[in-house]
């Protein structure tokens, strides 16, 4: 697999490593300069251009995981790479849904914010049940009684029973 690695100064210096763009073509753009006090014009690589085109995607995001994160605390970092990962999916979920609302014609009050989306979710989850009939382990002792019902047992007297 090729990659490439470019460094670009634009306020900071940001490095990238990519497998998927090319460097070329190059193309200009518009940066200020503090030293000119005006707008330059200024070459660069496609990949800079790809970057800056996802950077606010990249930050919304990140500012919906910190409001609504699942908060569990574990010191494997396994645990927290599935809880981070679930967090993203229902964040994707919500933009899918949201756009589909969209198209639709749904308006903006009409569609769900992130946190009742959420809880939908959640609440869709926890009903779900299982319609399988074949259930592993041990048998409940509930099903085993109504099968082969035991006879009633005598009890002593003065004996309570308790739950």
């Amino acid at each position: 697999m090729e990659f490439s690695a470019t460094s670009w100064k634009d306020n900071k210096q940001v490095l990238l490593i990519y497998t998927y763009v090319c460097a070329e073509p190059a193309d200009t753009i518009i940066r200020y300069d503090k030293k000119l006090r005006l707008n330059v014009q200024v070459s660069c690589l496609w990949i800079i251009k790809e970057y800056n085109s996802y950077l606010g995607d990249v930050d919304l995001i990140d500012s919906f995981l910190c409001r609504y994160r699942i908060r569990i605390k574990s010191k494997k970092w396994t645990t927290r790479l599935f809880y981070h990962l679930l967090d993203m999916t229902m964040i994707n979920a919500w933009e899918l849904y949201k756009n589909v609302s969209i198209m639709k014609g749904k308006t903006q009050q009409d569609i769900m914010k992130l946190a009742d989306f959420r809880t939908k979710l959640a609440d869709t989850l926890y009903q779900f049940q299982s319609r399988s009939k074949n259930k592993r382990g041990r048998p409940d002792n509930n099903s085993r009684r109504e099968e082969n019902p035991e006879p009633s047992k005598r009890l002593r007297p003065g004996v309570q029973v308790l739950p």
